[in-house]
């Protein structure tokens, strides 16, 4: 939960995210903290995107509102991409946010969140089609790369 909907459970912890003291909500979560902006830098330079999405919706439009027609199974396919990533770094994102908030457990340094991305991203392409697995791994490797450039 964000701490918007943690006060409308009376929670009386902090209204502002623990690293840069902003209002927080899923936006600043997963796209707008310092933390988040590390992540979506590297995915950024790691698969040469030609910027960093703020939100949700920016999000939506910069990466699957791009105008063009490419073929159908081409179009699934970046679909599933683009998605694939947002679930890996929304997930690695939130439960980081969590584990400090209600734990107090701080990751030591930002890289880890990375090499969080990518494990997920490997479990997870582990569930595809065989076909899709193949196009799955490159993914990661290709994230795993950009990585080594930090």
């Amino acid at each position: 939960c964000t701490v918007v909907q943690l006060k409308r459970r009376n929670w009386d912890g902090p209204e502002e995210c623990k690293l840069c003291k902003e209002q927080e909500d899923a936006d600043h979560i997963i796209f707008r903290c310092p933390l988040a902006s590390f992540v979506w830098c590297w995915i950024r330079d790691s698969l040469g995107w030609d910027g960093i999405p703020d939100s949700l919706s920016e999000f939506a439009d910069r990466r699957l509102g791009d105008g063009s027609k490419p073929k159908r199974e081409l179009m699934i396919y970046l679909l599933a991409s683009v998605s694939w990533v947002l679930a890996s770094v929304s997930w690695v994102l939130w439960r980081t946010r969590n584990d400090w908030v209600f734990s107090n457990i701080l990751i030591n340094n930002p890289k880890s969140l990375a090499y969080k991305v990518i494990v997920f991203l490997q479990f997870w392409s582990k569930m595809a089609s065989v076909e899709g697995q193949t196009r799955r791994e490159r993914l990661p490797l290709k994230l795993e790369q950009g990585l080594r450039r930090i």
